[in-house]
């Protein structure tokens, strides 16, 4: 139920963002910056995934605002923590299943 309240106040203060994925060929800081100054991500966030990005956490690692959160250990402090949360579409379409299931 906290996940839920959490992810719905996010989504209601237009904190989340949901990229197709990031599918970096190779960890690049660098071009990690570039797409977060393209989103005008500035504060404290995660970016949250469920399937392969290993070069995008690569990548995120050394950025200390910025805390790459696989799905599976996604918690509600994570959210808490964050100012926005940065989704892959696959991640958000596994939130959708798992808490539409128990309205």
């Amino acid at each position: 139920l906290a996940m839920k309240s959490v992810l719905s106040k996010k989504a209601l203060n237009n904190k989340i963002i949901v990229l197709d994925k990031f599918g970096f060929k190779k960890p690049e800081t660098k071009l990690f910056k570039k797409v977060l100054n393209d989103l005008k991500v500035e504060k404290k966030s995660i970016i949250v995934w469920s399937k392969d990005e290993e070069n995008m956490v690569k990548s995120a690692q050394n950025i200390s605002k910025f805390r790459p959160v696989h799905l599976g250990e996604l918690n509600v402090y994570d959210l808490v923590w964050s100012d926005t949360a940065i989704f892959t579409k696959d991640a958000i379409k596994e939130i959708e299943e798992r808490y539409t299931k128990w309205d």
